[in-house]
């Protein structure tokens, strides 16, 4: 990497100061004027229908300004991402627990509190679904009209392929099971909105895509976009969590009825009862191998619990279809799914988006695989991996970023891998087993062949005191994207990046970039902002009368001019450059959303199980990213850090059920449970990317389950199928066996 003066280096976040000591306003910090605040009232069925509400009682209360119902949305009263079936607030059914049916506002939230007690709602409580199969059932009550599956999904190459399983010296069958996982943020959902003059409104809210919520908003509120402002930047976590319209139209409506700002926030509570989760799903894999262990054909049907609404249930199951292969050729393939309304949790975007669910299910079933059949894990996977430029088992073909080759040199020379006997024999007790186990995966990077236009702006302008202003609409909930951002500027501009700034996450000042999401930042958004920048030297390179090559660079200026005197010499047209970047794909017509390229990663993970009290402990792990350039080399670490923890609590401990309400009950991994962590990043180029950059923020999610699940078989030779494995899972299953 000595060819970059800035990329690859350690540096710390633009941000991370402010947010270190606490200086840095989030959103629920904001609060403007003669402020009032809003308690939502939900139900307590899971699905029932309203006859009545009463809030005469609530409205004498004292410091109680105005109560908000369904009747006062002055536009379109449903939203969604997909379909458009999630109400604003209820207007005659309810389909969860964390509908929200009333939202009344006063001047304190004690006031708030104690009169919304006072709402009186008449219920017909009606028969609910609660469980996938209950979904599907012929008598099976409707929670929407047009039925309660919310997608379908398939892709078959062979109407025979039934004949190759009969034909198969070996057919592996098994069903996996994943539930629930909360998204844990640090800051829960809540902003407030602002109303001002001629009917604007500003809505202060963390969100993963800003411009999208604030078209939503405009149909809720019918006003213009122009008058509708979202302040979406800075968030306290989202993972996929914030990427929903959740609580923006509630502000929104709320704020126009009294024309005074509305502040709400979510407690911890409130945001477990009516925030999304990942998606719940079953999965059958069947897969034909030969004698030589090469696979013949595979066969899955995966079926995911949307809850009463679909959200992004649909693509969710669209991607986890299409890497239900994992990084494995089939050649002969009937992949289905179907995706089911319930009454019961939310469901939507999570950080991997599905791959955490069939990555799982298909890397447990690579270990069953090589154990049935006595052949090494590796040696398996090598000979059935992908391989650049070859076809995946959908027939789209493989770039040349694909490095799976590389990927399981760099697995072979794992330490943990090679010294895994000693691993293995230094448990300190007779009733402590130790195990290792590994994972391999890939991950698409961008929002796949359905979405049109997958696309993202930028503005870079040269100001007019010699600064770069770097302008882009994506969020920053964490994971570092405006220092990565900022660090491919710099080196595009070949300036400092002290003497840059940027405007991001308001959606009058930043342009449409796209969600926040997906794992394309860095590159999509990344190589808008190095086409603005090239455009921007031609126009130095005219306004100094030579060619953009004949441009030296320092880091006061260039071709001995300062930046000021090179802004002075360049119209004020001249110095602001637009560029908007999108995916090209092969193919739209299959029926399953493809990617352009993908991330690999495999991880290697020791661990540890305490046969008497069932728990589970991570003692190391070993992750090998293929994400091309490392950006910044700290963030780069951190991501893939974060990722393996969040794994390891999807593989253990987090399970949420009904009545969850808190952290006492829904466990996440704490600093106690971080394992000691190594980080062997491949630097191989995607030639493609800005400086050969692409996707990290989800495939280091990923890899971590698998492994983890694989080394508990290695530990105690028990084959698990569900998770999470909890210490209760572990013991009843040593005792079976």
């Amino acid at each position: 990497m000595n060819q970059f003066r800035t990329i690859g280096k350690k540096l710390v976040r633009i941000d991370g100061e402010s947010k270190t000591t606490g200086k840095l306003k989030y959103m629920l910090d904001y609060h403007f004027g003669e402020v009032v605040y809003g308690k939502i009232l939900y139900p307590p069925f899971f699905r029932a229908q309203i006859k009545r509400i009463d809030c005469s009682e609530a409205l004498q209360c004292k410091d109680v300004v105005t109560i908000v119902t369904a009747e006062d949305i002055p536009g379109q009263k449903v939203h969604g991402l997909i379909h458009k079936d999630h109400p604003v607030l209820c207007e005659s059914q309810v389909n969860y627990k964390g509908d929200a049916v009333a939202v009344i506002i006063a001047r304190t939230e004690e006031a708030a509190l104690m009169a919304r007690d006072l709402i009186k709602v008449d219920y017909d409580e009606l028969p609910c679904i609660q469980t996938m199969e209950d979904a599907v059932k012929p008598d099976a009550p409707l929670i929407h009209q047009g039925g309660n599956i919310a997608a379908h999904y398939e892709y078959k190459n062979n109407d025979d392929i039934e004949s190759i399983f009969e034909k198969a010296p070996y057919v592996f069958e098994e069903t996996f099971q994943t539930g629930y996982q909360e998204h844990a943020c640090l800051e829960t959902e809540g902003g407030i909105a602002v109303p001002g003059k001629d009917g604007v409104i500003d809505i202060w809210y963390g969100c993963q895509n800003g411009h999208r919520a604030r078209r939503d908003l405009a149909e809720i509120l019918n006003l213009p976009l122009e008058k509708i402002d979202v302040h979406s930047n800075p968030l306290g976590g989202g993972f996929g969590g914030k990427d929903d319209l959740l609580l923006q139209g509630i502000l929104g409506v709320c704020a126009l009825k009294c024309n005074k700002p509305v502040y709400i926030g979510l407690t911890r509570e409130e945001s477990f009862r009516m925030g999304p989760k990942r998606m719940p799903t079953r999965i059958r894999i069947k897969i034909a191998v030969d004698r030589e262990g090469n696979f013949l054909a595979n066969k899955v049907y995966m079926i995911g619990k949307a809850g009463p609404y679909a959200c992004y249930t649909p693509a969710i199951l669209d991607y986890a279809l299409q890497l239900s292969c994992g990084m494995y050729y089939f050649p002969n393939v009937d992949i289905t799914g179907d995706v089911v309304y319930t009454n019961s949790f939310l469901a939507s975007a999570f950080r991997g988006f599905g791959n955490n669910q069939v990555g799982f299910a298909i890397e447990s079933m690579m270990d069953i695989i090589s154990q049935k059949l006595k052949i090494d894990k590796i040696e398996l996977r090598q000979k059935n991996m992908i391989r650049s430029g070859g076809k995946h088992s959908f027939g789209n073909r493989c770039g040349t970023g694909c490095h799976s080759e590389k990927l399981v040199e760099e697995l072979k020379k794992s330490a943990l891998l090679s010294h895994a006997g000693e691993f293995k024999s230094k448990a300190a007790k007779p009733w402590l087993k130790r195990g290792v186990g590994i994972a391999m995966i890939q991950q698409g990077v961008g929002l796949g062949n359905h979405v049109k236009p997958d696309a993202s702006a930028s503005v870079v302008e040269l100001l007019e005191n010699g600064r770069l202003r770097v302008s882009f609409g994506n969020e920053d909930m964490g994971q570092g994207c405006i220092t990565t951002l900022l660090m491919i500027a710099s080196e595009a501009m070949h300036m400092p990046i002290e003497s840059m700034e940027y405007v991001n996450g308001i959606t009058s000042k930043a342009p449409d970039s796209g969600p926040t999401t997906a794992s394309r930042v860095t590159y999509i958004t990344g190589k808008a902002i190095c086409s603005c920048i090239g455009q921007l030297q031609e126009e130095i390179a005219r306004s100094l009368g030579c060619e953009v090559q004949q441009l030296i660079y320092t880091d006061d200026g260039v071709n001995q001019r300062s930046w000021r005197e090179i802004a002075g010499l360049i119209s004020e047209s001249g110095r602001k450059k637009t560029n908007t970047q999108e995916f090209e794909y092969e193919t739209r017509d299959i029926n399953l959303g493809l990617n352009l390229f993908f991330s690999n990663a495999a991880q290697v993970t020791g661990v540890e199980v305490n046969t008497l009290t069932g728990e589970t402990r991570v003692l190391e792990s070993e992750i090998i990213p293929s994400c091309g350039t490392v950006i910044n080399r700290l963030g780069y670490e951190g991501q893939c850090e974060g990722g393996v923890v969040m794994s390891q609590g999807y593989a253990l401990c987090e399970e949420f059920k009904e009545g969850t309400r808190s952290f006492q009950t829904y466990l996440i991994p704490t600093m106690a449970d971080c394992p000691d962590i190594m980080v062997r990043p491949i630097e191989e180029p995607e030639d493609t990317g800005p400086f050969g950059a692409k996707g990290l923020a989800e495939i280091v999610n990923v890899t971590g389950t698998p492994a983890i699940v694989n080394a508990i078989y290695d530990a105690v030779n028990i084959r698990f199928v569900e998770i999470p494995v909890s210490p209760q899972k572990m013991l009843l299953a040593l005792k079976n066996q």
